[in-house]
């Protein structure tokens, strides 16, 4: 809240400030268990106001973010000063969280495959992370006939998802298509996995920039994820999914037939 910061503190209202807006609440999804959202959203608003420049991780974040400011003000029963949209729109640019040296400098060679397909889903276990596609994703990988050991990683909440709990018992009950589970603790470990791996998978519902799959094709995986979120800024159109955000099932299903286009075009 930069708005109430240099408020209360007015020794630091002559500092020059640069606000970094990772994600928002405009593009947020419904959480229907929360409350105060437009709140924290006019709190944003007056954070970038605040602010002298507002940096965003990608240009879906910064469009979803004014599309979401313009909205809102809309909204707004008293008359909105008539520069507030385009001030926020000069201030906003874009400068990514850049990825670490070392993911690039162990990535792999091109090699040809041989033996199952390597798949990775490496993302924290929540609900806005689209978990609750991973268990019609293994049946529909299944379905499909492929050959395959399915990696997931990422951090588990307190409280497991029950789309997680049905994943880990259809990967433990299918001992040939289950590979690494959990978090890894070692960076080390986490890159060579990474590296040995072919194909990275998202099922987001989130995603301001991706970095989790950028970490993956860095060190060599083809992505496969939803036509949604920030992976239109710079994943490729054959590698992007028809989304079905609110229909977990289609999702998955229009996920794995991206996977064997990807598979076929890496062949």
């Amino acid at each position: 809240d930069l708005a109430a910061l240099r408020g209360l503190r007015p020794e630091l209202a002559a500092v020059r400030t640069l606000l970094y807006v990772h994600e928002h609440e405009f593009a947020y999804p419904e959480n229907p268990r929360e409350q105060g959202r437009v709140d924290r959203q006019l709190r944003q608003i007056l954070a970038m106001l605040a602010a002298d420049g507002v940096l965003t991780n990608s240009h879906w974040c910064a469009d979803s973010l004014v599309a979401g400011a313009r909205a809102l003000l809309a909204r707004v029963p008293d008359e909105v000063p008539s520069r507030t949209l385009p001030l926020l729109e000069e201030r906003i640019e874009v400068a990514p969280v850049p990825l670490a040296d070392a993911l690039f400098a162990a990535a792999r060679a091109p090699v040809a495959r041989s033996g199952p397909v390597q798949i990775v889903w490496n993302h924290r276990h929540e609900w806005d992370k689209g978990v609750d596609r991973l268990p019609h994703l293994l049946r529909a990988l299944t379905g499909a006939r492929l050959d395959f050991r399915f990696h997931l990683l990422g951090q588990r909440c307190r409280a497991t998802p029950p789309a997680i709990s049905e994943s880990l018992r259809w990967l433990e009950s299918n001992p040939g298509r289950c590979g690494e589970i959990g978090f890894v603790e070692s960076p080390f470990q986490y890159r060579r996995l990474l590296a040995e791996s072919d194909i990275v998978l998202a099922t987001a519902l989130q995603e301001f920039q991706g970095l989790a799959v950028m970490e993956a094709v860095a060190q060599g995986c083809a992505p496969c994820v939803p036509d949604r979120l920030a992976y239109r800024d710079w994943v490729p159109v054959a590698a992007r999914a028809p989304s079905f955000a609110d229909d977990a099932q289609a999702d998955a299903h229009a996920l794995v037939s991206c996977l064997e286009n990807v598979l076929r075009m890496s062949d």
